[in-house]
């Protein structure tokens, strides 16, 4: 892979404020409690020291970085264009990384694990580095950083280009030296990378009530079944059967396990995470399928992660599901 090349004013460091002191991340996608305020975590990263380089073959012009924590597990980093690398040149075996990543995607439940990095910086003991999203305020979504932008601050896109706009309601990275010790600490940061260009709209999650009166659509045509409904932290929960069956799937029932069979690939079971499929492997989800009203729900991206439909999603007052023009196991 050709990777981007970005010079920066300081030498970058990288620390990994949402984590504690454990090597490697935490997969586990938490909310924190600050003044009995739910805070949803947007990004958890991974540190290590890089072992070995190759290209990733899945992902056209993609790197694969094998990492080492200094307890002795392993990872594995996916680069590709879409990721940010700070000091690249740097990057080479023996080389000391934290990469950071989407902390709301499902895992793949492999050994070891593997991570799709948005951010990958060189570690430095003279700067650090908060990647999350900033509100109106340019507060992080933890409580842990407030930005205070002077005109010494470089903003940039991803492609290294100067960026003008607002910063608020957007995911960023902060590189930064010197900051308060409040809560939250505040900085003036030496630079700040904005990862997404447009305002994070899709934070608001639907609420129970709007989900509920929703039509659900698949392949374009309106399907008789009960209504979705939403957890707090916005999960949309959706019938299995009756969206499976509109796609052209079997569905199975084990009472005795309380198991369910998508197809002759998928199968799972009601109150556990993980999801099997013979295409995708195993995969964990935050949200457990449930029994509700005698029909079991599952999270609406079980379409797109497991069954690989080209469409899972909520768009106006309706949940669209759509499998056509593309290739899948269903």
């Amino acid at each position: 892979m050709k990777l981007k090349v970005f010079t920066a004013k300081i030498i970058a460091a990288s620390t990994c404020a949402l984590l504690a002191l454990t090597a490697f991340a935490d997969t586990k996608n938490d909310y924190l409690d600050t003044d009995d305020q739910q805070q949803k975590v947007y990004f958890n990263c991974i540190k290590g020291t890089v072992k070995e380089i190759s290209d990733y073959k899945d992902i056209e012009g993609a790197e694969f970085i094998n990492i080492e924590s200094e307890d002795g597990q392993t990872a594995n980093i996916i680069v590709d264009d879409d990721t940010y690398v700070e000091r690249e040149s740097e990057i080479k075996e023996g080389s000391d990384i934290t990469a950071f990543y989407d902390a709301n995607k499902p895992v793949i439940m492999i050994y070891p694990p593997q991570y799709m990095a948005e951010v990958v910086v060189v570690d430095s003991e003279n700067q650090d580095v908060k990647v999350d999203l900033f509100n109106k305020e340019l507060i992080s979504s933890d409580n842990m950083l407030k930005l205070n932008i002077t005109d010494e601050t470089e903003i940039i896109s991803k492609d290294g280009t100067k960026f003008d706009g607002e910063l608020a309601d957007k995911k960023l990275a902060i590189f930064y030296g010197v900051s308060t010790k409040s809560i939250p600490a505040q900085t003036s940061p030496d630079k700040v990378v904005v990862l997404s260009q447009e305002e994070a709209e899709q934070e608001s999650e639907p609420s129970a009530a709007d989900v509920s009166s929703m039509d659900i659509i698949v392949n374009g045509k309106n399907i008789e079944t009960l209504p979705a409904f939403a957890y707090e932290d916005g999960t949309v929960m959706v019938p299995v059967r009756s969206i499976s069956e509109a796609l052209g799937c079997e569905v199975g029932w084990d009472n005795q396990q309380q198991r369910v069979a998508v197809g002759q690939d998928v199968n799972f079971r009601i109150g556990d995470s993980v999801y099997t499929s013979d295409e995708a492997g195993s995969v964990e989800f935050r949200n457990v399928p449930v029994l509700k009203d005698e029909t079991t729900y599952v999270p609406l991206e079980f379409f797109s992660d497991i069954l690989n439909v080209r469409e899972a999603s909520v768009s106006g007052s309706q949940i669209l599901i759509n499998s056509e023009t593309t290739e899948n196991n269903i």
